[in-house]
């Protein structure tokens, strides 16, 4: 996987890529808000962000967060990771509200960011792999821990179901349904294409 780091400090930036590097990724090491969007846009391979909470006063991380969610979309998922040595509910809270998908300690432990990359690897690799079906998402947040998510697809049933279901049985979704909706096709035969659906 395809990672731009983004901290301020030299002593991080090289501690996180070692580890990162060990686990098989693939690393692009930034000082800053800016120059991370810049590596972002000039390499349409990168899939995710671990940017710190403490960045320079020209760009925060929160606002790092969010610039990278203008830049993603449904052709381009980024999964977001705001990493950061101060961890309480009201930060957890901003950095969801900013786009960011996970909440990691900083330093961060081997283990946990290896496992929290691997569910990211999954999402964004169906997520591409199913773009043609996502008509739109939604992402709202319903507490500092739980958030919900819902995604209207279109396409054959059986492939946006399998899609939904895949989605719904990934590690970390508490609660998934899908509502698939029949919709009439344009040779007047019902059920051929389907608008469904998932919360989770």
């Amino acid at each position: 996987m395809r990672v731009v780091l983004v901290d301020p400090s030299r002593t991080m930036r090289l501690y996180v890529t070692r580890l990162l590097e060990a686990g098989g990724h693939e690393v692009k090491p930034c000082a800053d808000g800016p120059q991370a969007l810049a590596c972002m846009r000039a390499d349409p391979e990168i899939a995710a962000v671990i940017a710190s909470g403490e960045l320079a006063s020209s760009m925060s991380g929160l606002e790092l967060c969010w610039e990278t969610r203008v830049l993603a979309g449904r052709d381009r998922p980024i999964y977001v990771i705001l990493m950061s040595s101060n961890i309480d509910k009201k930060k957890l809270g901003e950095a969801l509200d900013s786009g960011a998908d996970d909440f990691i300690s900083k330093p961060p432990v081997p283990d946990e960011l290896y496992a929290r990359l691997r569910a990211a690897e999954r999402l964004t690799t169906m997520q591409h792999d199913h773009h043609d079906l996502t008509v739109s998402t939604m992402h709202a947040h319903l507490d500092h821990e739980n958030c919900i998510e819902t995604v209207i697809l279109r396409g054959p049933t059986a492939e946006v179901t399998t899609f939904a279901q895949s989605v719904m049985s990934q590690t970390g979704v508490r609660h998934g349904k899908f509502h698939p909706i029949p919709v009439v096709a344009q040779n007047g035969k019902k059920g051929a294409h389907v608008h469904l659906h998932p919360h989770a």
